[in-house]
């Protein structure tokens, strides 16, 4: 549910149920959390270890959509949010 959030913007026509970018930052964050390194349990990280390869792939879609120049402030924070929860991701990929 969540990578949907974040992959389904308001600018899909209402029929999709899109979500605005307020909403779409909030779960990038989210999902940054759980990226960060020692932030669960042992028993938690498994669970972690199967939203990771969903996680990087929205977090990642969201950096490919492309950022018109005359993009609005909450466009841009969610491109910022999108970024800094996908470098959570990063050190543990290259573990």
């Amino acid at each position: 549910m969540l990578a949907f959030i974040v992959g389904n913007d308001d600018t899909a026509s209402t029929a999709s149920g899109g979500f605005p970018p307020e909403l779409r930052a909030n779960v990038c964050s989210l999902l940054g959390t759980l990226g960060k390194k020692n932030l669960v349990r042992e028993q938690e990280d498994v669970q972690v270890g199967r939203v990771k390869p969903i996680a990087v792939q929205v977090l990642q879609g969201v950096l490919d959509e492309p950022l018109p120049d005359n993009a609005d402030e909450k466009s841009r924070m969610l491109r910022t949010a999108a970024q800094k929860a996908l470098e959570t991701w990063q050190p543990a990929a290259s573990q």
